[in-house]
């Protein structure tokens, strides 16, 4: 985040702070919905061929599961509370414009999509930042900012965990030597129907980097300014 957040404000954007307060509930309320019918399409449509579930999905929605189907009234409660929900964000984004020298709300929002680096093979993950994307249908991009550095990326001797989810967190994270070389990325996020933006976000957010990291590139003079 600091990086991406230095080579934009080279670049002459301007970045300010948003905090995506509502991904708990954005993440209870998705939950619900994936598993509306307490797993019966997955079961229907692999016993048909035979083919087992992931590990993860089993536990959660299989066969092995306890998930029971919710009622109608527990569906529209649910439908209810994401309407709210997004309601309540497109408020704040909104408003965000109180903070911006362009008097305009924000282009798009830049955060992490999980609190550790790509996700290693054959293993589920403790936490994620993903959830507001699709229960919203926010129009979403990601990019690799760096890869993960053996001396750089070690966990500081006198780190102390906040919660029992930052302990878990780090635990699977480990260490550098659990992730050698992969990707650390970041996730670009706009408004509804935003396609056309955020592809030109992520141009423009690569060629800041490029220039960050000392690679030369041609900015056009013409380029629009972006409130991110």
């Amino acid at each position: 985040m600091d990086i991406t957040r230095k080579a934009l404000e080279a670049a002459v954007h301007e970045v300010i702070e948003f905090i995506p307060t509502e991904h708990h509930e954005a993440a209870e309320i998705i939950s619900k919905i994936w598993g509306a019918d307490g797993g019966q399409e997955f079961r229907r449509d692999t016993d048909a061929s035979g083919e087992p579930l992931h590990p993860d999905i089993e536990s959660w929605l299989g066969h092995s599961a306890v998930a029971q189907p919710m009622t109608v009234f527990e569906t529209w409660e649910n439908q209810h509370r994401r309407t709210l929900l997004a309601t309540s964000w497109l408020e704040r984004w909104q408003e965000s414009k109180s903070q911006t020298t362009t008097g305009r709300p924000i282009d798009g929002l830049i955060m992490p999509c999980t609190p550790f680096p790509a996700i290693r093979h054959n293993t589920g993950y403790p936490h994620h930042w993903g959830a507001l994307s699709p229960l919203l249908d926010l129009t979403t991009g990601v990019f690799p900012v760096a890869q993960v550095d053996l001396e750089k990326d070690v966990v500081p001797t006198d780190w102390q965990p906040l919660t029992d989810l930052d302990q878990e967190i780090s635990d699977f994270y480990g260490g550098p030597q659990n992730h050698e070389n992969a990707f650390i990325g970041l996730a670009v996020i706009a408004r509804r129907l935003d396609e056309e933006k955020v592809v030109a976000m992520l141009e423009l957010i690569s060629k800041a980097l490029i220039k960050w990291q000392g690679k030369a590139y041609d900015q056009s003079p013409s380029q629009p300014k972006v409130g991110i």
